[in-house]
């Protein structure tokens, strides 16, 4: 295998640095200023790789149809791609490289192209489209204009990717029509020079989109904003007062901003300075991005913005129009798994509710009588195209709002998109607007009319602890305590055999997602975060909820958001800090939280894109002018305008020194600069305190509503505040991504740096305080932070007798050293060191930073009294909670042990979870007592181990490609073991529950597992663990379990670990003569 190393761009960062490379077709190989026309595709795939030639596999079978069809192949060419490593998917296809790897690539294919002169450039592909800054997105209305731009002096046309159009059967006539044109320029037939973009200017001052004035009334509510990529409209999406469905279509107008010339292209600016321009959203990239100013917000995106803004009431809601569906596929006899690409077998069942009808469509195989419920409709048809049709007819004659599903966008709504040409049905009759798409590998699901839900994505969204399974039998269980209809037979063989049943599991899938969704209103959650941004349902990811957000704000106050920068490389910066504790069993500890931390650095440092001045291009420097000032060197080098002109200067620290008492700035310990508050108020800050004041209120109404007992309040202001949280936690993360528009690698490190400088001040003061409360001996401030400690990831040991560990944004210390101790006389200390450190030591580090102390939001508060508390490491420990926030309370809480890891079997946690209870909760630790436990422990973990029990199984994981490890894990070696003597169902992203096994037992296995073993150990493989999928019960009996293997790993392993702190080093046997 090639792969390329030496190149115009620097490899050796590159994550595909270790991948095939495949560089060039052409038939100039003697000169190659020869070449004529260039192909530049996306990557290679992995048959490409292996032949050295691009442009072979599927895609470049159905590109060479047209190539060769149209004699282009004849002319003098040269084949290529812009990024020539192979990038491959988790299920084994060829994926679309980052846009990190674009950037790094690109400059290969762009030396090839300036070597060659050719007539035209073909950009096949949203990778190459976005490389030669053609655009970004949108590259299906740009293929159908077949226009020709120009890169560098060459003419350059854009088209599709032959992999879509095989995705795409309806695009074969357009991409053939493109590739004629291709050979029509060549031959000088066709020249279609672009055409400028009808571009309108309005004058200054900002644009709102408005629509007919009863929409803004109490008569409607919006349900979405959506775009037909059909007919280029804009359509909202309302119920009346009635329930009652209405559309309204706007045209593409798209209205966007450019700075004019004595106009400085910023971050942000005012409207009034830039020129108002309307141009068809289709024309949108063929704007300058270097002066534009929100002309990549998505029009739909715009309009929602806008609508909300003017609206003045809506209509209540009286029902939720959510249909939850779920199909089933047959398989006949393979027992697969159903690749929605490929979509060969079919579909069987499906069943949906809504607004509390379920009618459940099947195709009958006439192998029984199919049993009835009475609450329930069935439509019964003879095949599948029958079934479809039925099944779109009432899904359009409905009209849901929302169409949701379990894994229902990368598997039900894919694999029927991909059925539906299959029998005969166009994708386009859908719905009534004509438009359907979807590509479930990346999670893309256009259906206009209706918002696609995911309640899989949502629900590993809006919970934040990992689950072992993400099955909907498994959450169900979890949340509901009822789960999915236990099959007795393989899911392939039920429809044949047991045909009534399989209907009934349908159906009870059916039932489980609308009963989650009543539980957890999760799309209802979805749904306020989309108000509270002021956005659609297409922009209501985590990055998509901040832009929305940050840019519907500054609307409103008349500044405009420049377009995202697309050159920006991924950087690395400083994360947070994490105090490494010293393991054992502590009594009588309490925590200090910092509420929202960043959110409050933010605020208190005024850290934005708009209050940025400067910065000192050695972050270091920062730590000297706050700790060190002898140490400042006479002359600094800074960046003057960071995020506009980066000007370098030479500047004398005296001079440095007199700007900042002058204008009054603000510095940050990585030595960036910012305007006081009184001067210019931070826009991130400003959204961030509106976030946070606005969370407060809808918790109070909240409390005001479970005392007045009004449930239906209480749930709605549960879910604004909980959305308000979300968001202010959001905010920061969203902000150190790269392709925020506002991102910068200074502001994100001058946010996680400040947090460390504050917990790391608070841990060394906070154990002198306490020293001090002790011992009644005068209070010594212990020395200050070093330059070292400040800037690394680990603090020298400062022998502290009473912080015991520190965490993001948080401090653990222990009282198990004073004397009378009680949870009064804990709650007095705690107010004590409240008092000391937010008002001296926070306040003396906010002030060494020349902040206005009016805007400091950095305060610690105890909330934890904890009676025992077990640290193991970093982020590792069990505490005994035994009040709350003034509020007696008795519960154990965990972080990073086993016991709240998805990856470990479910006794050893239930087995750790009591270990831990009876360490935490007796009055004395003792030791012969727990290990009088973990004995009798002992012989049922070997009894479960015995059975094959899947709750003693390791759950594991398929992450990625096996050709992508560059060690195997144990967890993917068991379930590759399973695929070749079982049967082959295990696939990248799958889960499954690994056990311990030493062979087959051969007297009992059947003749096939026989046969396949033999040939599994004759290919070189030894079997030592093995993976059962989701749906079989335990391990079958022929397997033989590794008994000591097993009890290692999931009892003696565990306990060990979790009494390592007690310095349990002896053997049991030796400990019970105690």
């Amino acid at each position: 295998m090639f792969s390329i190393k030496n190149s115009f761009s620097n490899c050796s960062i590159c994550d595909l640095l270790e991948e095939g490379s495949c560089i060039l077709e052409t038939n100039c190989k003697g000169d190659l200023k020869k070449v004529d026309v260039i192909f530049v595709a996306e990557n290679p795939g992995k048959e490409e790789v292996k032949i050295g030639r691009p442009l072979i596999g599927k895609a470049g079978k159905k590109f060479r149809q047209y190539f060769n069809k149209f004699g282009i192949n004849k002319m003098n060419y040269l084949l290529t791609n812009v990024v020539m490593c192979q990038t491959i998917n988790e299920d084994g296809t060829t994926g679309n490289p980052t846009q990190e790897t674009i950037e790094l690539c690109k400059n290969n294919c762009m030396e090839i192209i300036r070597n060659c002169n050719p007539k035209l450039i073909v950009l096949m592909g949203t990778s190459p489209m976005s490389a030669f800054g053609i655009a970004k997105v949108g590259i299906t209305n740009i293929h159908e204009r077949y226009e020709l731009f120009e890169w560098e002096g060459f003419k350059t046309m854009v088209i599709v990717h032959p992999s879509f159009v095989n995705r795409n059967q309806s695009w074969d006539g357009k991409f053939s029509e493109a590739m004629s044109r291709i050979a029509e320029i060549l031959g000088g037939k066709y020249v279609k020079m672009p055409k400028k973009s009808q571009t309108k200017t309005l004058g200054k001052g900002i644009f709102r989109y408005s629509i007919p004035k009863k929409f803004y009334t109490n008569d409607y509510r919006l349900i979405d904003v959506q775009f037909l990529n059909r007919t280029s409209q804009v359509l909202y999406i309302f119920r009346d007062k009635d329930n009652n469905k209405i559309f309204h279509k706007e045209n593409d107008d798209h209205v966007c901003y450019q700075a004019p010339k004595d106009v400085e292209a910023r971050k942000i600016v005012p409207y009034s300075k830039l020129d108002k321009v309307m141009i068809k959203y289709r024309d949108r990239y063929n704007l300058d991005p270097n002066i534009t100013y929100e002309g990549d917000v998505r029009l739909a995106s715009k309009h929602a913005m806008d609508y909300y803004y003017n609206n003045k009431g809506e209509c209540p809601k009286t029902t939720s129009n959510i249909m939850f569906f779920d199909i089933e596929i047959d398989t006949g006899n393979e027992r697969v798994f159903p690749k929605p690409e490929d979509a060969a077998f079919p579909i069987n069942l499906i069943t949906t509710i809504y607004n509390g009808t379920t009618i459940c469509y099947g195709v009958d195989n006439k192998t029984e009588e199919i049993k009835r419920r009475p609450d329930i409709t069935y439509k019964i048809f003879n095949n599948e195209k029958q079934l479809m049709c039925s099944f779109i007819k009432d899904y359009k004659k409905t009209d849901p709002d929302f169409l949701a599903g379990w894994n229902s966008i990368s598997f039900d709504l894919a694999y029927i998109y991909n059925r539906l040409p299959q029998i005969g049905i166009p994708q386009t009759s859908m719905n009534k607007f004509g438009e359907f798409y979807v590509e479930g590998a990346k999670f893309v699901c256009h259906i206009p009319g209706t918002v696609p839900i995911d309640q899989y994505f949502l629900y590993r969204t809006f919970t934040f602890t990992n689950m072992e399974n993400y099955k909907l039998g498994f959450i169900a269980q979890h949340e509901l305590g009822i789960t999915k209809i236990e099959l007795p037979l393989p899911i392939n063989e039920m429809y044949w055999k047991m045909q009534s049943l399989t209907y009934e599991y349908n159906i009870r899938d059916s039932e489980l997602l609308e009963k989650l969704d009543d539980k957890l209103g999760h799309i209802n959650l979805l749904n306020e975060l989309r108000i509270i941004c002021n956005t659609n349902f297409e922009a209501t990811s985590s990055f998509g909820q901040i832009d929305s957000l940050m840019v519907s704000y500054l609307r409103n106050k008349g500044i405009a958001s420049k377009n995202s920068d697309p050159h920006i490389i991924k950087e690395r910066y400083p994360g947070a800090y994490v105090h490494q504790p010293i393991p054992g069993v502590y009594d009588w500890i309490t925590d200090f939280d910092f509420t929202s931390l960043y959110p409050s650095l933010i605020i208190t440092y005024n850290i934005g894109v708009n209050s940025f001045v400067m910065k000192t291009k050695d972050p270091h420097i920062g730590y000297d002018l706050v700790y060190d000032k002898k140490n400042v060197p006479d002359e600094i080098e800074m960046i003057i305008d960071p995020l506009y002109k980066a000007k370098s200067v030479k500047m004398s620290y005296k001079k440095l020194y007199e700007n900042v008492q002058k204008d009054d700035l603000i510095h940050t310990i990585n030595g960036c600069f910012f305007q006081p508050h009184k001067k210019v108020l931070s826009v991130f800050g400003e959204v961030v305190d509106m976030l946070m004041v606005s969370r407060k209120e809808y918790k109070e109404k909240m409390f005001d509503a479970i005392e007045a007992k009004d449930k239906d309040l209480e749930k709605f202001y549960y879910t604004r505040q909980l959305v308000y949280k979300v968001l202010a936690n959001t905010l920061y993360g969203v902000g150190a991504n790269k392709a925020f528009r506002f991102f910068n690698i200074s502001l994100a490190s001058a946010i996680t740096l400040a947090g460390q400088e504050v917990i790391k001040t608070s841990i060394i003061e906070g154990d002198a305080f306490m020293r001090h409360l002790n011992t009644g001996k005068p209070y010594i401030s212990p020395a200050k932070l070093t330059k070292r400690e400040m800037f690394s990831d680990a603090m020298p040991d400062r022998g502290n007798e009473y912080i015991l560990t520190g965490d993001t944004d948080s401090i653990f210390c222990c009282f198990e050293k004073f004397n009378d101790v009680s949870v009064d006389n804990i709650r007095s200390w705690c107010k004590e060191i409240e008092l000391f450190l937010n008002e001296d030591k926070i306040l003396d580090v906010v002030k060494r930073h020349n902040c206005d102390l009016d805007f400091n939001r950095m305060k610690l508060k105890n909330e934890l009294i904890i009676s025992r508390g077990l640290f193991l490491a970093k982020k590792r420990y069990a505490i005994r909670v035994i009040n709350n926030e003034g509020k007696d309370v008795d519960k154990i809480n965990y972080m990073g042990v086993e016991i709240k890891r998805s990856d470990y079997p479910s006794k050893s946690k239930e087995f750790l979870s009591t270990l831990s209870e009876l360490i935490l909760k007796s009055e004395k630790v003792s030791i012969g007592q727990l290990m009088k436990f973990i004995n009798r422990q002992e012989n049922e973990f070997l009894e479960s181990i015995y059975k094959g029990e899947k709750v003693i199984a390791r759950p594991v994981s398929y992450g990625k490609l096996l050709k992508d490890y560059k060690n195997i894990p144990q967890g993917v070696r068991a379930m590759e073991a399973w695929n070749k003597i079982m049967y082959n169902v295990h696939k990248t992203g799958n889960r499954a529950y690994m056990y311990w096994v030493q062979g087959i037992d051969l007297e009992i296995a059947p003749k096939d597992v026989r046969e396949k073993y033999h040939q599994y150990v004759k290919d070189g493989n030894k079997l030592e663990v093995i993976a059962i999928p989701d749906e079989e019960k335990r391990l079958p009996k022929f397997f033989i379990p590794n008994k000591q293997a097993a009890l290692k790993f999931t009892f003696k392993d565990r306990y060990e670990l979790m009494l390592k702190p007690l310095e349990l080093k002896v053997k049991k046997q030796e400990v019970l003569t105690f």
